[in-house]
């Protein structure tokens, strides 16, 4: 049995912010063609390129933001990264049993270890980014979410991933140093439970006024590639 990849570019304009017809950068990819999704970048507005998809909701082939378990940010500029903590926000959940409290000294809700339901990958900053976001918006979800950051020889996390560091629904993430030849290889690899498709992740530097990742995605067994546009959405 093989599988079809699945390519879907949700925007590809600059930082010159979107167009009538064109979101800033984001692409998904259903790289074991399973329906399990990756995305690449994450800029402002890309959730709404979610919801403003053709077809309705028991569509096949519509994409859905519960189902992305990877996230990949490149480097840190806003218009790939403005777009995450939405997307975060709704692939988490809404939490259940959940009540705000007014008091300033009440404790914490007893932290409970899950699972992460979506990984990010990202450079230095990317975990600081995240964590700092969710606190200062008080934002509490349902699921759990992890941040890796990949890092040079010279370079330091931006946060901490020791217990009480930690947002509450935050897992503790790696701190992935390069090689000696400045790579990262093997980040990790998933395959399909039947049919035997798997993919390898790697990631490498590349120059792009700052620091910035290439992500390579080596795939085995896949039939064919399908592409496709949400170019077309508007306001």
């Amino acid at each position: 049995m093989t599988s079809k990849m699945k390519v879907t570019f949700l925007g590809t304009t600059s930082g010159g912010g979107p167009t009538e017809t064109r979101n800033c950068s984001s692409l998904v990819l259903d790289a074991l063609g399973n329906g399990c999704l990756w995305m690449f970048d994450c800029a402002e507005g890309t959730i709404r390129q979610f919801a403003q998809q053709p077809g309705n909701n028991y569509d096949y082939n519509r994409l859905r933001v519960s189902r992305l378990t990877k996230i990949f940010i490149t480097h840190m500029h806003a218009d790939h990264t403005m777009g995450l903590i939405t997307v975060l926000r709704n692939v988490l959940g809404i939490p259940r049993n959940f009540s705000h409290s007014h008091d300033a000294n009440a404790p914490s809700p007893a932290r409970i270890h899950k699972a992460p339901a979506v990984e990010v990958y990202g450079p230095a900053g990317i975990r600081a980014f995240v964590r700092t976001i969710f606190n200062l918006t008080h934002t509490r979800s349902d699921r759990h979410y992890c941040v890796h950051e990949l890092l040079m020889s010279s370079e330091t996390s931006s946060a901490s991933c020791d217990a009480e560091a930690l947002h509450n629904n935050e897992e503790a993430g790696r701190d992935i140093v390069a090689d000696e030849q400045g790579f990262w290889k093997d980040l990790f690899e998933e395959r399909m439970s039947s049919g035997g498709s798997r993919a390898t992740v790697d990631a490498g530097p590349i120059v792009h006024r700052g620091m910035s990742l290439a992500v390579v995605l080596l795939c085995s067994t896949l039939s064919c590639l399908y592409i496709r546009s949400l170019h077309w959405l508007r306001d």
